[in-house]
């Protein structure tokens, strides 16, 4: 393959990529918002994420908690899903629908997807990519 063959597959492979590519992984939270009910981190029930992209599938997992849902739409930078069993509802009396928003790529933050797009811009804590070999109690 030529060197032009080549940094345009990179180019196109790069373009392809959106959000479901960043979320896979073990997350916390920001350490200064832990003490919740949702609190986690690396060492200590981390919040782990997986997508299935044939089935457009969300499944988060922590200890023993696992909520799934459809992912809806995927941009470079967020994905929408709905989650199985949302018993929450928005305004209007439907299940809430949640936006996941990319900070970069090692930091993510929710918010509900009718708020947002009506211009409240609050949002969950930080949730923070966990890193191999980090110390206990970090």
């Amino acid at each position: 393959m030529s060197t032009f063959g080549s940094i345009a597959s990179l180019l196109l492979a790069a373009a392809s990529s959106d959000a479901l590519d960043l979320a896979p992984g073990q997350w916390e939270m920001h350490p200064e918002e832990r003490g919740s009910k949702s609190n986690f981190s690396c060492n200590q029930e981390p919040l782990t994420i997986t997508i299935d992209r044939t089935a457009m599938r969300y499944t988060s997992t922590r200890d023993d908690y696992t909520v799934v849902g459809d992912i809806l739409a995927a941009e470079d930078q967020f994905f929408i899903i709905r989650y199985d069993g949302e018993e929450r509802l928005d305004d209007n009396g439907e299940p809430l629908v949640w936006i996941w928003l990319s900070i970069d790529k090692d930091t993510f933050v929710w918010a509900r997807l009718d708020q947002w797009m009506a211009g409240n811009r609050g949002t969950t804590a930080p949730r923070l990519r966990c890193r191999p070999n980090t110390p206990p109690g970090v």
